[in-house]
């Protein structure tokens, strides 16, 4: 039979990447745009029925980092100014981006083909139709059928099948799993999903010739009373689950249900779509609105379990994506999550390939990042199911929201944890509003401002850098560089500069990336509440 080999004409190719998805996308485009050989390996997807997301405004700051902004806007998805929620009882509220952005609602197989063309661009090799069977690390005995040891030298051999049946063989420094659930490399150090957090979505897809009804809806994020537009995401919760509809154009609507396998019988022909019609009949908003609407075809199935991984990567491999980790789709941030880790795939990729003595460091960090990354998703869904537990009793909501099943599937870190327990804290928030009346100000660097090393990005590389150690209250110090993006060790040099706060804002502007002035605010917050500064004002 007839073998494919893919390496570079010297040796092995710099990168393989295991998945054609949103993480693996990223990841390519900037390997390759970054002068690495790339192949990427990806499944056909014309046989597998395509699902809709929701993407908020914030994306388009990874699109811009990934380089895929003009690409994404020229293909011109549906714009939504928000979405309208049903949660937890009353009228349904719109929650509005507000501040004149919008978010976009898109067809993942348009969207995912529009980054793997994108990667193309790059310079990356796309193969497609190709299914990986097998990935083998440098000196490891295969974990699949194959027998024998891996390549010594430090290579990994990835194989798998084309859509012919053919054997396709590559060898590479880096394989960077980004098949999600599939999970290639993933599965060997994947947690194992708790009984009560497993989710299946029934997912149908409505079609209507007039115009979709609409909710009288309760007050915009505790304001003025307002509607949705027709191309809001629609999010509600019932008594024993929720649902979703995304629009992806002015007549198709994507309506999906998220339901627990253990009490939904979907065994036998004709059952999951009287199943999905049941849960329909559930909702009360959602079941008025695909009212009149016709399904274009048979209602399907797929999981949407959370899970996460013991380990993120180690010596020749990444865990990138939702091969890493898998979030709730309540959080709307799934396509955002998997991009950013793409990107910080690549980066750490560069810094293993460039700085051999630096991999330990970044592997380090990009394990760190993920973990925090999961680690906050699950806290901020577990928040969404607990205000709805108190008002539905039922092991749907309770499992979701329990606070002890959150802490054994994901271990509290720093970085985000840190970020919503300075929130909590008293100290900050009094900070924040002494600086918010303060005339002037006069700041200054105090003992408690006490420096360490942490790897922290720094242009396509990890390095070692400054941080700051600071306690969040909860647990012993940790060691912060950035905060929202805000360089905390450069904002504490600098602090001493200005009388002003606009003033030290536009100076830390003119010498770092630029940030939200909230953030800022809540950064220089943060530092006045915690003593690694005063005000002497």
């Amino acid at each position: 039979m007839r073998r494919e080999t893919w390496q570079d004409p010297d040796g092995p190719l710099d990168v393989v990447i295991v998945g054609g998805g949103p993480a693996g996308a990223a990841a390519g485009r900037l390997l390759a745009a970054w002068g690495y050989s790339v192949l990427l390996l990806t499944k056909s997807d014309a046989a597998a029925p395509s699902l809709a997301e929701s993407l908020p405004p914030s994306c388009r700051k990874v699109f811009e980092a990934v380089g895929v902004r003009e690409a994404f806007d020229s293909a011109r998805f549906l714009a939504a100014s928000g979405n309208t929620v049903c949660w937890g009882g009353g009228p349904p509220r719109v929650a509005a981006f507000g501040g004149g952005r919008v978010g976009h609602q898109v067809l993942r197989r348009d969207f995912d083909r529009l980054l793997l063309a994108e990667a193309r661009r790059g310079g990356a090799v796309v193969r497609t139709g190709v299914t990986v069977r097998d990935v083998q690390m440098p000196g490891e005995a295969s974990p699949a059928t194959v027998t024998g040891r891996g390549d010594p030298s430090g290579t990994v051999t990835v194989t798998g099948r084309d859509e012919r049946g053919r054997a396709v063989t590559a060898a590479a420094r880096i394989v960077l799993d980004c098949s999600g659930r599939a999970g290639v490399v993933a599965r060997r150090h994947r947690t194992r999903v708790q009984a009560g957090a497993t989710t299946l979505a029934l997912v149908g897809v409505w079609r209507r010739d007039d115009a979709w009804p609409r909710h009288e809806c309760g007050p915009v994020d505790g304001g003025r009373e307002a509607s949705g537009d027709d191309a809001h995401t629609v999010v509600e919760a019932y008594a024993d689950g929720w649902a979703w509809s995304v629009p992806v154009s002015s007549r198709r609507r994507y309506v999906t249900v998220m339901v627990d396998p253990r009490t939904t019988g979907t065994d036998h022909p004709g059952s999951l779509a009287a199943r999905y019609a049941a849960e329909i009949r559930k909702t009360r908003h959602l079941a008025h609105m695909t009212g009149g609407a016709a399904l274009e075809r048979p209602p399907w199935a797929c999981d949407a379990s959370e899970y996460g991984a013991r380990r993120f990567g180690g010596p020749g491999f990444l865990l990138v994506g939702d091969a890493a980790s898998f979030i709730d789709p309540l959080s709307s941030f799934g396509v955002k999550k998997a991009m950013a880790s793409g990107w910080l795939a690549a980066i750490v990729t560069n810094t293993c390939l460039r700085h051999p003595d630096r991999a330990a460091l970044a592997r380090r960090f990009h394990a760190e990042r993920e973990q925090e990354t999961w680690s906050a998703y699950r806290r901020q869904a577990a928040t969404f199911f607990a205000q709805v537990s108190q008002r539905e009793l039922h092991p749907f909501w309770s499992d979701r929201s329990d606070p002890v099943t959150l802490a054994a599937v994901a271990d509290r870190a720093g970085g985000a944890d840190a970020v919503e327990a300075f929130r909590r804290d008293p100290a900050v928030r009094d900070a924040f509003e002494a600086l918010r009346r303060a005339p002037a100000i006069r700041l200054r660097r105090t003992a408690a401002a006490r420096t360490s090393t942490a790897p922290a990005i720094e242009g396509r590389e990890i390095v070692p850098g400054a941080s700051l150690s600071i306690s969040t209250g909860e647990t012993e110090a940790v060691a912060i560089r950035y905060l929202r993006g805000v360089d905390l060790p450069a904002l504490v040099a600098l602090a001493d500069r200005r009388t002003q706060v606009p003033d030290l804002y536009e100076a830390y502007a003119q010498s770092h990336p630029p940030v939200e002035l909230a953030d800022f605010l809540g950064a220089l917050s943060i530092l006045l509440g915690k003593g690694l500064l005063r005000n002497d004002i």
